[in-house]
């Protein structure tokens, strides 16, 4: 038996260490997956496109690269990430510059194919050494900051893009896979001043999200929709940004291909008209468009909104003042169902002029919802300070059905149960107790001593009685002392024994121990 003992305590050793060592290799695995830029120049001094490269290519799908907190790094070239998977990129608060004016197509970040892909905390500066207003040069107009093209769901957070000569972000096809479209793409929380074209230029996309980033001085157009031949942009947010001066119009939506479903709502533009175009080419049609809650303090000459065969929009809750008499804040060619009202324009200018039939669509007034890409609006696409109470393993946490009404009920309001509807859930889930409360006890109460008190019964004594004159009888309505005296008055009275206790209400007087007999006289005060 002791030897059976040696023998299973020996095995059970052995086994426990296998599975240490086992382990061992898994968790280097996952170390693996962050990548630090530890080793490479984040001086600027020298350039680094070859060296960012190689860390991009080693960092595994589903890693993480993250450079040195605010470091600089010099890229004269382009970092391209192909078909990657669940990568993230992050700046750490560093940045990367071009040192040299470089070609005319180069980017400093091209991302091609893939999903999942996030970019946050990082700063990217172009080689324009005087973007802005006057900035635009036709020879490197496609130099942009960040290239995307035929992604499925990239997020771009807290990064700032500036001094380009070309567009901010350049959305894209991918053309060497048949123009795989770009899907999902959520840019937010970002800064981005002086370039050398457009703010961002989408020619092939749909779910787009554009939301609490600022612009500044742009050569060109601050969100531009043009998509060409067999092309598409579908279902675009444009919503609560600041936008300060550029040229040209604050949303384009040129190009020869179909452009639908854009949400401009509750941007703050300063310095800038409200321009909003929509010009559908001859012989196409566009639909669902909203302009909504929308503010600027530049005046506009003439309509700064305009739609060209255009099928369904909403305009209102805008405030643009336009400072021709008598034109009007929208104006229409070939168009219906454009709904324009309640917007805030200077005295004497209308709301709508053009061009514009009933063709009964069914656009809502107000914009839909925008959608849920690249981890926008899930509990954990921004992690919080402190994490969430866990979530209780009991059948309370479900969710509560629908309340139904059952027959008989006599309130509106208040649904009537009918035995068929879970208990509620609680509010909030509350942390487990794990220390004994062996100190908590209830203390000790001494039970009230009942005290004998007399029975009583009050009702309203009746205004008038065949037992009285027709002239009445007035009680006492302040006294409350016992009567001393009682009269019989002649006649039939009530059967019962009444002391006055105020004006109108009688008491029925009776002892705590004992009921008296009836007495049949009425006490009354003469």
């Amino acid at each position: 038996m002791a030897r059976l003992r040696t023998f299973v305590a020996a095995t059970w050793v052995v086994m426990t260490i296998a599975g240490l060592v086992a382990a061992v290799p898994a968790v280097t695995t996952l170390a693996s997956t962050a990548q630090d830029a530890g080793g490479i120049d984040a001086s600027g001094a020298t350039d680094v496109t070859v060296e960012l490269q190689a860390l991009f290519d080693r960092t595994p799908d589903g890693g993480t690269v993250r450079l040195a907190r605010g470091g600089s790094y010099r890229v004269d070239g382009t970092i391209l990430l192909r078909d990657r998977r669940n990568l993230v990129i992050d700046g750490n608060g560093a940045r990367i510059f071009a040192g040299t004016t470089g070609e005319p197509v180069r980017n400093q970040f091209q991302i091609r194919g893939g999903s999942g892909i996030k970019v946050r905390n990082l700063e990217i500066k172009g080689a324009h050494p005087h973007g802005g207003l006057d900035g635009y040069v036709p020879e490197f107009e496609f130099q942009a900051g960040i290239t995307i093209a035929g992604v499925t769901d990239i997020e771009i957070d807290r990064v700032n893009i500036h001094d380009t000569y070309g567009d901010f972000i350049f959305i894209d096809r991918l053309k060497e896979r048949d123009d795989q479209d770009t899907v999902g793409v959520w840019i937010h929380d970002s800064t981005f001043a002086r370039n050398g074209r457009q703010g961002i230029a989408v020619i092939d996309g749909r779910d787009i999200v554009i939301e609490r980033n600022r612009f500044t001085d742009l050569a060109r157009g601050t969100v531009d929709l043009e998509p060409a031949g067999e092309l598409a942009v579908e279902n675009v947010h444009i919503i609560d940004n600041q936008v300060g001066p550029g040229q040209l119009l604050f949303v384009p939506m040129a190009g020869g291909a179909p452009v639908n479903r854009v949400v401009i709502a509750r941007n703050q533009l300063h310095g800038r008209v409200l321009s909003v175009s929509a010009k559908t080419p001859e012989g196409q049609r566009r639909r669902g468009f909203w302009v909504v809650d929308n503010t600027t303090d530049a005046p506009a000459n003439g309509p700064p909104v305009e739609f060209f065969r255009v099928d369904g929009a909403s305009v209102h809750g805008n405030r643009q003042p336009v400072t021709a008499e008598g034109r009007a804040l929208v104006t229409t060619t070939d168009t219906c169902d454009i709904a324009v009202r309640e917007n805030n324009v200077a005295p004497g200018t209308r709301q709508l002029e053009g061009q514009n039939r009933t063709c009964n669509l069914a656009v809502s007034w107000e914009p839909p919802e925008p959608p849920a890409v690249a981890g926008r609006g899930q509990v954990n696409a921004a992690p919080s300070p402190t994490s969430p109470p866990p979530t209780p393993k009991t059948d309370d946490s479900n969710p509560i059905p629908t309340l139904t009404l059952s027959a008989g009920n006599s309130s509106r309001m208040i649904p009537k149960l009918s035995g068929k509807t879970a208990p509620p859930a609680p509010a909030i889930a509350r942390e487990t107790i794990s220390v004994p409360m062996f100190h908590a006890k209830a203390p000790p109460t001494v039970p009230t001593r009942k005290i004998e008190s007399a029975t009583t019964s009050i009702r309203s004594l009746p205004y008038w009685s065949p037992s009285l004159p027709m002239s009445g009888v007035a009680t006492e309505a302040v006294s409350r002392n016992a009567v001393s005296t009682q009269v019989a008055h002649a006649g039939v009275v009530s059967n019962s024994c009444w002391n006055v206790v105020s004006a109108g209400k009688t008491m029925v007087c009776c002892s705590a121990n004992a009921v008296p007999a009836i007495v049949r006289m009425a006490s009354v005060r003469l």
